[in-house]
Parts: C-alpha cells; structure tokens; sequence
C-alpha cells in the first residue's frame, strides 16, 4: 500500500513491487490549487496583514452568511498564498482587524484556480505627543468607539491597543478616537472612507487647573458647590462634573467653559479659562448670594402653616417654591418676586436682594 499526502490532500494505492529495477507508482491526487489574494476594495492595496482561511461547506451561494462551515483546512498569513485541496465546495474568509470578507469558491479535480477576495477596510493610524508620555509611568492607551444606542453611555468601544503607533483596520463609517494617558483624556471624532489611510496625532500635553469658590459677605452660611467644565475650542469633549468643594483637574491645553454653583438654587458664576499645558492655575469663582427667610404672619402675629410659596425672577422663571411655613435659602443676589398663597387669598411682594444681606421677608395676611 502506497500513500501519498500534501496537507489535507491524501490518496493511496496498492503496488506490486519486483525485484528487478525500480517501480514506479503513480498516485493520484483527487485535488486543485487555489491561490488567494486579498486586497483593499477601492485602490486593489495588497492586505499585507490580512489572516485568510479556507474552510469546506457544502453550502452554495457567495453570499450566504449563514452557511456553517467546518474547521479550516488550510490558513495563512499575508495578501496571497496558495493551498493544495480535495476536490469540494470551500468558503474563503480574509480577516484584518475589525473587517472581514467571505467568499465561496468551488475547486475541481486538477484545477489551477486564483480568487480576489476584495477588502472593504479603512485604515486609522493613531499617534501621541505631549510631554507627560515621557515623564509619567502611565501607559499611553488608543481605544475606538462607535455610537451605540443599546450602550450605557451611548457608544460601544471597538478596539483598543497600547501602541504608541497605534494602526486599526475599521469598516468605514464614523468613529470616536481616543487617547488616554493616566487620567488625561484627548478625544476627536474622525470619518474614514473605503480605502482611506487617515493618520491624526492627539494632544496630550495637560495642565493643571485648581478651582474654588467664595461667596460675598459674612452672612453667606457654607453651602454645598458643585463644578461644570466644558471644553470651548477644539474637538467637542465631554464635560467634566464634580460637587468638591476644591478640586484639581487634570486638563488637556485649550480654552475651558467653567460653571461654578454655590448651593441648591440659582447662585451660579460662569467664567472662561485658558488651560496650559506644563502649568498650574488657579480660579476662584466669586458668589453674589444673600439668604432668604420667608414668612406669612395672621392677625394675631403668628406664621400661618398652611401656605405654598413662589419665587421667580426678574426675567419671570421660577426659582424656588416651597410648601414649608417659614422656609429659608440662598439665592443669587438681584430682584425677585414672591409670592405666598393659602386656600383663601395670594399676596405678592417684590424685592431687591443684596450680596451677603441676610433678609427676612415677612408679609401679612389680611
């Protein structure tokens, strides 16, 4: 018994060997070549780190993606190899980062077959400069989201590499890149076509910005402070929150939208600050507030209980409302309009709050 073997090809034949001269044995192979090139679809670029594998199934169709398929019998690395195979009906699949490509293909007995399988793909090269990727121990990390509408934050991470030149093979479409370093973020929206090779370097240099917040005049009690930070130039990033009283961020260099409250009303100052990279800056967000008791008082002096208050201001929105019978709070200094209404009557009053005044409005039912 005489066996020939090339990879999954195998053949065997029953031989009489004599003793005169050698014999020779022919075995046939029941098989054909196929040679596979994979390339980018627009501009036909060999796919140099393409993975391609061929698998046998018995199903027809190109395009059928369902079709089950068994183990590949044959793979190889790069953007053209060739493989001897049994004689069958096989689906070609070429895989290079995020992107993939299927191809059926059917090999006949001693065939000599070549299949392009073309390449949908879009190439995104990622870079970094800053001067903290080489002063910090953090390691530099490109991540690429898509928009998710199933995702908790609305958009699904895709792929991630710790490259410092980072290369992704992405279906086109639009994509959110970004680079991280510690807790420096830098982020940017970019579009890729087919057959794009889109390289950006991101900016990590960051600065330092220390914020705090002061309320005018003795009479202002502590009140709790909360921060917005928003980015005003450059790619659209999200914003920054925070309720401590002094906080230190990290920030990337840019121009910075900065709001600042001071306790659970309408006290709020907004300010504009340049970030620099390599610097330390500190903004102090100055409060006009003043404190604010109401009161409803009957014919015999005492504060009515059941009363439900309004507050608006100058422009007419309401502020604060309360059901309370004598209820306290602080309010941005300006002009208000009060108002206390029972079941029987409402009375208006309007005043004029002061930076740090400590005012007691009482008004009288009649």
């Amino acid at each position: 018994m005489v066996e020939a073997r090339d990879g999954p090809v195998s053949a065997s034949t029953t031989a009489v060997v004599v003793d005169k001269g050698p014999t020779v044995v022919e075995v046939v192979l029941n098989a054909g070549t196929l040679r596979v090139r994979a390339q980018a679809q627009k501009g036909g670029a060999a796919m140099a780190d393409a993975i391609v594998s061929i698998s046998e199934t018995g199903q027809a169709g190109e395009n059928r993606k369902d079709a089950p398929i068994g183990q590949p019998l044959a793979a190889f690395k790069g953007s053209e190899g060739m493989a001897i195979l049994p004689a069958g009906r096989y689906l070609v699949r070429v895989e290079q980062g995020l992107v993939r490509a299927d191809r059926s293909v059917v090999v006949p007995v001693g065939s000599q077959g070549l299949i392009e399988v073309p390449v949908n793909a879009a190439r995104l090269q990622l870079s970094a400069v800053g001067k903290d990727i080489a002063e910090t121990a953090d390691t530099l990390v490109f991540s690429i989201a898509e928009d998710d509408p199933d995702a908790p934050s609305g958009r699904r991470e895709v792929a991630r590499s710790a490259a410092r030149q980072a290369d992704f093979v992405l279906p086109p479409g639009t994509y959110y890149v970004i680079a991280r370093l510690g807790i420096i973020e830098a982020r940017e929206s970019l579009a890729v076509g087919p057959g794009d090779v889109v390289k950006r370097t991101l900016s990590v240099a960051a600065g330092k910005l220390v914020l705090a917040t002061k309320a005018m005049g003795a009479a202002a009690p502590n009140e709790p402070v909360s921060y917005r930070i928003e980015r005003i130039d450059g790619s659209p990033q999200e914003a920054i929150t925070t309720s401590r009283p002094a906080p230190v961020l990290v920030l990337l260099g840019g121009r910075y939208r900065v709001e600042g409250r001071y306790g659970v009303m309408n006290a709020k100052v907004v300010r504009e600050i340049e970030v620099k990279a390599g610097q330390t800056q500190q903004l102090t967000l100055e409060h006009q507030v003043a404190s604010l008791k109401l009161r409803l008082t009957g014919s015999s002096g005492a504060p009515l209980t059941e009363v439900f208050w309004d507050v608006k201001d100058e422009a007419g929105a309401t502020v604060w409302t309360s059901g309370q019978s004598e209820p306290s709070a602080m309010l941005q200094a300006g002009r208000y309009r009060i108002r206390a209404e029972t079941r029987e009557k409402r009375y208006d009053r309007t005043i004029e709050l002061r930076s740090g005044e400590a005012r007691v409005v009482e008004l009288a039912a009649n």
